[in-house]
């Protein structure tokens, strides 16, 4: 029977070859082959997913429901500066958001599973809660997302499960400690592209022109008050990050785009954006007799962990880590895929401590420490008992 230090051990090795290898998204083809071979070794089935290197595996226990447990595999365009002996190898791509940790936790939860269904006598079994899913999921850091990709092709069917869990590291809590929250844990991520278009021509003549500067940068002062509205319900975020405008200093534009996000709480706030976006847009470019093509790309929805199953899984996690251990932490405007799930069945993302000296998330220098690894195979393999 394996030992927790020979699962620990496990989730090391795997963690630092994936570390060392990583891929963006929707070409995690070393990753999920890495990872379909594992679950091959370990007697399981896993099955792909229409070439977008997502895989799923179930084990089945017995007339149970189904919890399904995500975990994502893709890296980040980042030059690593770790210095780590296991720092990457593919040039300008690193894994900076903890999805090598992720994918390796969820292995050793795979390995220690088919251990059960192998070896464990009934009595075991029967303590049993749930059947699990194990899913491998690619792209969850671009739009549209490898979550939306993997429900299309029926990842939440035959059976659907009944609840959805993830982790993810988190460095702003020690190892030891995990995160929770219940209900909207992260927001919904839209993306505004605005193309404002005027007529160019040479500077010294703006009454021959239409400079679509200026009704950009007017757009862009409107929008920014967007989210005091008294309309909205809760926080929100509009923020414009980009203006391209290729002028030169004796030259208008014919152009110029504007670039944002739009991040929300609630729905309903999140559609009112949207369409505020737009009627703002147009009716400023119409007064300096400008167009507008406004184009907002809806992303990722809001995580809402679900209310009841995120009590007894901070239960569950208290039980055996302690109530001290287990922190409710705040909200944030991060977003996650995994809001994809919580759509369609009740869900819970939670934080897993990874060191308050591992840096921050998307840095070339996040370093989380492995050591958070032992108890996010604790969390997730207990999740089968829970309650």
């Amino acid at each position: 029977m394996i030992t927790d230090n020979d699962l620990y051990a496990f989730a090391v090795d795997c963690r630092r070859w994936i570390h060392a290898r990583p891929e963006l998204s929707f070409q995690e083809k070393s990753t999920s082959d890495f990872v379909y071979n594992k679950l091959k070794k370990f007697g399981l089935t896993p099955i792909t997913y229409n070439n977008n290197y997502g895989i799923s595996c179930d084990v089945v226990f017995g007339n149970l429901p189904t919890i399904l447990f995500r975990a994502d595999m893709d890296a980040l365009p980042i030059t690593e500066q770790t210095g780590l002996p296991f720092s990457s190898t593919t040039p300008d791509v690193m894994h900076a958001c903890g999805h090598d940790i992720h994918t390796a936790i969820l292995l050793a939860v795979a390995k220690r599973l088919s251990e059960l269904k192998n070896n464990a006598d009934k009595t075991t079994l029967d303590k049993r809660k749930y059947n699990v899913r194990l899913v491998f999921q690619p792209a969850e850091e671009t739009s549209p997302s490898g979550a939306s990709s993997m429900i299309d092709d029926g990842v939440l069917s035959s059976p659907c499960p009944q609840y959805a869990v993830a982790i993810h590291v988190c460095p702003e809590l020690p190892v030891g400690k995990i995160g929770v929250y219940k209900g909207a844990f992260m927001a919904s991520a839209d993306e505004i592209h605005l193309k404002v278009i005027g007529k160019g021509g040479h500077a010294s003549t703006p009454q021959n022109n239409i400079n679509p500067i200026i009704p950009a940068a007017e757009i862009i002062t409107a929008l920014s008050q967007l989210t005091k509205s008294p309309s909205l319900k809760d926080d929100c975020v509009l923020a414009i990050g980009k203006i391209v405008a290729n002028g030169a200093t004796n030259v208008i534009p014919d152009i110029a785009e504007i670039s944002g996000t739009i991040r929300t709480f609630d729905e309903d706030d999140r559609q009112f954006l949207i369409e505020m976006v737009d009627i703002v847009a147009t009716k400023i470019t119409a007064i300096h007799g400008a167009k507008v093509e406004n184009i907002v790309l809806q992303g990722y929805p809001i995580v809402v962990n679900d209310e009841n199953l995120t009590s007894r899984m901070s239960s569950m996690a208290a039980d055996f880590l302690g109530k001290e251990n287990v922190l409710n932490v705040h909200r944030r405007m991060g977003a996650d895929d995994f809001g994809f799930y919580a759509q369609k069945i009740p869900s819970c993302i939670f934080r897993l401590g990874c060191g308050l000296n591992s840096g921050k998330l998307h840095s070339s220098t996040f370093t989380p420490d492995e050591d958070c690894m032992d108890l996010g195979v604790k969390l997730l393999y207990n999740t089968i008992l829970l309650q």
